[in-house]
């Protein structure tokens, strides 16, 4: 974590994740279009005199983006005369967000007691192997990221796989792939 009281826009900051590594494509690295730029000043004007505006700033931000952006995080420290390493400390201690690009579709596959026991170890290792492809990577052209979580509490339908918000139980090797293959297709993943 960096400590940088008096925050100065012209240093170079360098973030990383610690403890794990990501696939991420350099051609989503942090680098804002002026659309993205006007976007981040509208969500900003939003909650710029909001007590306690840091957290749903950085939710709405990360919802937009589907993480959070290195500018981005700086135009924050910035607007709300916050130092960039506490808002830093937010973005990396909340599990909700992410300072990595994630795919269109998040992929995440139960690995609880329950889902574990019914096969969600085969699972993912399918998903990996069809995506190309391990837990914690997103896929080149940005379509997948494939995420194992602790439980998802669906524990009666294991095992189970939630694709962005849609859930979906007694998921077996060929049902998963067909999944991707429909997402893959433009055909809806919901239930």
């Amino acid at each position: 974590m960096v400590e940088n009281h008096n925050y100065n826009p012209h240093q170079k900051w360098k973030f990383r994740v610690s403890g794990q590594k990501y696939n991420i494509p350099a051609k989503k690295q942090a680098v804002l279009s002026n659309e993205d730029t006007l976007k981040t000043s509208e969500i900003i004007n939003i909650y710029i005199n909001t007590k306690g505006a840091l957290i749903p700033l950085l939710q709405t931000t990360n919802a937009h983006f589907n993480y959070l952006p290195e500018p981005v995080l700086k135009n924050i420290s910035l607007n709300l005369k916050m130092p960039l390493s506490n808002v830093y400390g937010v973005a990396t201690f909340y599990n909700a967000f992410s300072l990595v690009p994630k795919g269109k579709y998040v992929i995440n596959i139960c690995t609880g007691t329950a889902c574990h026991v019914k096969g969600s170890f085969n699972l993912l290792s399918t998903l990996e192997t069809t995506l190309g492809i391990k837990m914690g990577e997103t896929t080149e052209d940005m379509l997948f990221t494939l995420l194992g979580v602790r439980c998802l509490g669906c524990c009666g339908i294991a095992p189970v796989m939630k694709i962005n918000e849609d859930i979906h139980g007694f998921v077996d090797r060929k049902k998963s792939v067909e999944l991707i293959e429909k997402i893959k297709s433009g055909i809806t993943t919901s239930i």
